[in-house]
């Protein structure tokens, strides 16, 4: 059984019981550039659950996520840790559903946003349609 959604695709052999999941992203570490993207871009909070920003990792550590909108004011900080279990697993990713630090959806534009780990920063942009 196949199973789609805005996330990819999930499939089980043995009805239900395990899943396997199928994203679709390339890799940061692949390319020259950026260092961060985000994903959907058109997001739709109201049709999508979530953006998920990508990046890559060599060490784990606190990700921080600031979101700005076009006037640079911050509307929203995302925190989250990641552990590196298997080093050759570095493509990570953190999720934004949308919301500012109100708790309100943000407004129909385009966001910029700063991603920093490990003393590294990355900027990149998401533009959001409700």
């Amino acid at each position: 059984l196949w199973a789609g959604s805005a996330d990819g695709l999930a499939m089980t052999a043995d009805n239900g019981n395990s899943w396997r999941i199928f994203r679709s992203f390339e890799s940061t570490r692949k390319m020259n550039s950026p260092d961060a993207y985000a994903y959907p871009s058109p997001f739709s909070p109201s049709r999508q659950n979530y953006v998920r920003f990508q990046y890559d990792i060599s060490a784990g550590g606190e990700v921080v996520i600031e979101v700005y909108d076009f006037a640079m004011d911050k509307v929203a900080t995302i925190r989250d840790y990641k552990y590196l279990d298997d080093p050759s697993q570095t493509d990570r990713s953190t999720k934004w559903d949308g919301r500012g630090d109100n708790g309100n959806i943000v407004a129909t534009g385009v966001y910029l946003f700063r991603l920093k780990l490990s003393g590294k920063i990355a900027w990149g942009k998401v533009v959001v349609v409700n």
